[in-house]
């Protein structure tokens, strides 16, 4: 477990280093140098949405320890937010008034060291909801988030990458699915995350609809839907190295369900898991993994 902690830890450093080094040159020049935004109680800003409103694109806020009862919402800009004392102090609590985090407009936005929890949405992301933008997440926490789909994350059209973290106990309630995490139409990396005690009919850990994602090194477990405990996907995603242990499906794919599946599934480890039903660790319908 601590070599593959280890692992984790170097492929994220470096894969976040790309990732910020191909944002940067896909932006313009800065007409200024990076300001950065401190949130706290002694601070300029005790809102965090008041620093992201007072940002300008490039910009840093660095947000102390403590917990926030705010909804945010970042558009169309590039920003930083991070948590100055990590993710176990630093919490966002949107009280269920609403989508904890909200990204769109072509944004290009880091979240690092944050708890985020209590979202609720009527519709897509009950913590966090990304539409046409570009999310970078990196030892982040999502936590206790309810929408139709995609509790604790949706993503549509956009890029996700993820490095680290959790997401738990979080629930979809419609028909689509996606408790901890639903990608449409998206790109990206989830890696080395714990993704476990999130319920939905399909995808209850994670839902991946036409999409051409990694899934690698992620521990996916004790997640429970009707169809596809861990994992349903339909697409073309690589899934690979991911531990799946301990989750049920009442009807099929208890650990996961793989749906017109043509993408590369390889290394990973069913444990444990089980279906009222078929398949029980995998079940496969069409495609060629």
């Amino acid at each position: 477990m601590a070599s593959r902690c280890f692992i984790c830890w170097v492929c994220s450093f470096i894969y976040l280093w790309v990732v910020q080094t191909i944002l940067s040159l896909g932006r313009a020049p800065s007409r200024r140098p990076a300001t950065r935004l401190e949130v706290c109680a002694t601070a300029s800003y005790a809102r965090i949405q008041d620093a992201i409103d007072a940002a300008a694109s490039g910009d840093e806020i660095v947000v102390c320890a403590g917990t926030y009862e705010e909804r945010l919402v970042v558009d169309g800009m590039q920003l930083e937010i991070r948590g100055e004392d990590g993710v176990n102090v630093t919490i966002i609590d949107a009280l269920e008034a609403g989508t904890t985090l909200t990204v769109t407009e072509g944004a290009e936005l880091t979240v690092e060291g944050l708890t985020l929890r209590h979202g609720l949405s009527a519709n897509g992301g009950g913590n966090i909801n990304c539409e046409g933008s570009t999310l970078v997440l990196s030892q982040v926490n999502v936590e206790l988030g309810v929408a139709a789909w995609g509790g604790g994350l949706a993503a549509d059209r956009g890029t996700l990458l993820v490095t680290g973290g959790r997401f738990s106990r979080n629930a979809a309630t419609g028909d689509e699915g996606g408790g901890g995490v639903f990608l449409a139409s998206s790109s990206g990396s989830i890696a080395c995350a714990e993704i476990v005690h999130n319920t939905a009919y399909r995808g209850a850990g994670v839902y991946l609809k036409g999409d051409l994602m990694q899934l690698s090194h992620n521990s996916i477990g004790r997640n429970a839907a009707s169809i596809g405990g861990g994992l349903f996907t339909h697409g073309n995603s690589t899934i690979t190295g991911n531990s799946f242990a301990v989750n049920t499906a009442s009807y099929v794919g208890g650990g996961a369900f793989l749906s017109g599946h043509d993408g590369e599934v390889r290394g990973n480890a069913f444990t444990r898991n089980s279906a009222n039903e078929d398949g029980g660790g995998l079940y496969v319908s069409g495609g060629a993994p």
